[in-house]
């Protein structure tokens, strides 16, 4: 017989003392060793039937000639004996089919919950890396800004001083200009009174200039008088002109 063939097997009634008691078992195996329990299990109760229905016909022929023999009702002790015991083996082997039924059950369940914790532990630990990564990417970035924000503040120090710097020297440059303006002011006036001055000179030394000249017209027509006055004038003259010209 094969697996297939033990997967349904049904239990006949067992009957003791007149009564009729049914035991029948549905069972889908999964290994040898509950096909071995189903065999013998089967065994068991048709031996019980089979000695159960012996023991119906010897009471059945002993009560035709003599109900107290006491040889028949000694048999039918030692039958009812059997049966119990046969009976008792027969729920043994039923309580331990259930029983690896359940433990079988038992393995298909751990199996699963297994398969899931499997399942669930991978996945916790995928989401541990990801979260891990996304951690490193963070700090990577956190790591980043602050460089830049650092960039930045260093920046804005160097602008600010370019800035300064920039605003210092335009104040000192419209200082040197106001200084230059100032100075090319006195020096203009200087000039301007240094030129007025020249021009007055001029006039003065043009305006004698004429007079020489009328004299020396006049000493021409007064003779030797007018040569001496001509010459005192001359050095009168040069010395003017030297002094102006030092």
């Amino acid at each position: 017989m094969t697996l297939s063939e033990y997967s349904d097997v049904s239990i006949p009634p067992i009957i003791h003392s007149g009564k009729c008691s049914e035991y029948s078992v549905d069972i889908s195996l999964d290994g040898p060793q509950l096909a071995i329990d189903a065999i013998a299990i089967q065994k068991s109760q048709q031996t019980t039937s089979i000695m159960k229905d012996e023991s119906t016909a010897g009471e059945r022929f002993s009560s035709g000639y003599d109900d107290e023999d006491t040889d028949t009702s000694s048999d039918d002790e030692t039958a009812s004996v059997q049966s119990d015991h046969t009976i008792d083996s027969t729920r043994r082997l039923l309580r331990k089919a259930s029983q690896r039924l359940r433990h079988q059950s038992m393995v298909e369940e751990n199996k699963i919950l297994q398969a899931e914790l499997s399942h669930y532990k991978n996945s916790v630990e995928s989401t541990l890396r990801q979260k891990l990564d996304l951690k490193n990417k963070c700090d990577t970035l956190e790591s980043q800004l602050a460089q830049a924000m650092d960039t930045i503040q260093h920046n804005k120090v160097q602008a600010q001083r370019w800035s300064e710097e920039r605003a210092q020297r335009e104040r000192d440059f419209m200082n040197q200009l106001n200084e230059l303006c100032s100075e090319m002011k006195r020096n203009e006036y200087v000039m301007m009174g240094e030129i007025i001055d020249r021009d007055k000179k001029i006039s003065e030394m043009q305006n004698r200039l004429n007079e020489v000249e009328g004299r020396s017209g006049a000493a021409r027509e007064g003779g030797v008088v007018a040569h001496v006055e001509i010459d005192m004038d001359d050095e009168s003259w040069n010395d003017d002109s030297s002094c102006e010209f030092i």
